[in-house]
């Protein structure tokens, strides 16, 4: 941190020295204010720094598929031990064209300051048996061709990888591959059988309610197949849960219907709660996220629809 700041210190000198004007000192002194700022809402992680430390894996989804407009995905599988998987989704940002990376500037750059202290703190909190909520916790910034990327909607899931004989409840947020196969279109039809005189639906625009339920203990991930991902058996999996939050997105969905693929990770995903709500106090038109009927998110949904990816080399 104090090299950072020496280097940002330096280049405001340099500026000053060459200031010919208080008005470009008050210039020059917004700038800096302005790129402070940029950075201290979230702490910057780097993603060299998760490659040398954990096992990485990355994959790029392509989301047109899905919901027809384009846009994508890239999401790295950070192997904290071999029973704890942290997903980071690095998001598009739908207000810059849907990129999910954006370059640094060269003050930008000077100003970088990675922290990986709270990405710590949160790891050892997993480690120790917590169970952390789906969220925005940190940017990863990543070194592409000697330049400095950041992505600006990086979103974090833990996973805990389990196998559970059948007979052994499966907890929330855990995946186990040896758990008998309940598609969604299974849980709408027992639904009324496990709940008497309610109904389920996982359509994101009929469960953005307060309403209370009765059915948290059934929270998690539903494994509904298997399938051959480049040689490989991957399972899919999709999130029993409810679009419950009115004035947000509903994170707590996080990759509503995905591919987990043993040993690798995630390799394909969709991300509903993210494309069909956006941000409501910061949203962006619908037409930027998706260009699909409400006939065709039901398909989606019901069909159980992803996107799948290729594993990226490092």
């Amino acid at each position: 941190m104090k090299e950072v700041l020496d280097k940002t210190n330096l280049w405001v000198a340099n500026v000053v020295t060459d200031l010919p004007s208080k008005h470009l000192l008050g210039s020059a002194l917004f700038l800096l204010l302005s790129i402070s700022a940029t950075f201290s809402q979230k702490a910057l992680i780097d993603f060299d720094s998760l490659a040398n430390q954990y096992n990485v894996n990355t994959v790029v989804l392509d989301m047109e598929p899905l919901y027809e407009q384009k846009s994508e995905i890239e999401l790295v599988n950070v192997w904290i031990n071999d029973r704890t998987l942290l997903l980071i989704a690095c998001l598009p940002d739908f207000r810059n064209e849907n990129n999910v990376w954006r370059k640094l500037s060269i003050e930008e750059t000077s100003a970088l300051d990675i922290n990986h202290s709270g990405l710590s703190e949160q790891i050892d909190k997993v480690r120790r048996g917590a169970h952390l909520e789906n969220g925005y916790y940190f940017k990863l910034v990543k070194k592409i061709n000697g330049h400095y990327f950041v992505n600006d909607h990086t979103f974090f899931q833990f996973f805990k990888i389990e196998e559970y004989p059948r007979a052994i409840n499966t907890p929330i947020n855990t995946i186990n591959v040896e758990r008998s196969f309940f598609s969604l279109k299974d849980m709408i039809a027992h639904y009324p059988e496990l709940i008497p005189d309610e109904s389920y639906s996982p359509m994101p625009w009929q469960e953005n309610t307060y309403k209370v339920y009765n059915d948290r203990h059934m929270y998690g991930y539903y494994t509904s197949g298997s399938i051959d991902w480049n040689g490989k058996k991957g399972f899919k999996l999709w999130t029993f849960g409810h679009y419950d939050v009115i004035d947000g997105p509903s994170m707590h969905m996080g990759v509503g219907r995905f591919v987990y693929v043993p040993k690798i990770g995630v390799v394909g995903g969709s991300y509903d709660f993210y494309y069909y709500f956006d941000n409501p106090k910061n949203g962006s038109p619908k037409y930027h996220r998706y260009d699909i009927s409400k006939e065709q998110w039901e398909e989606n949904i019901l069909s159980e629809k992803i996107a799948i990816g290729n594993l990226l080399l490092r």
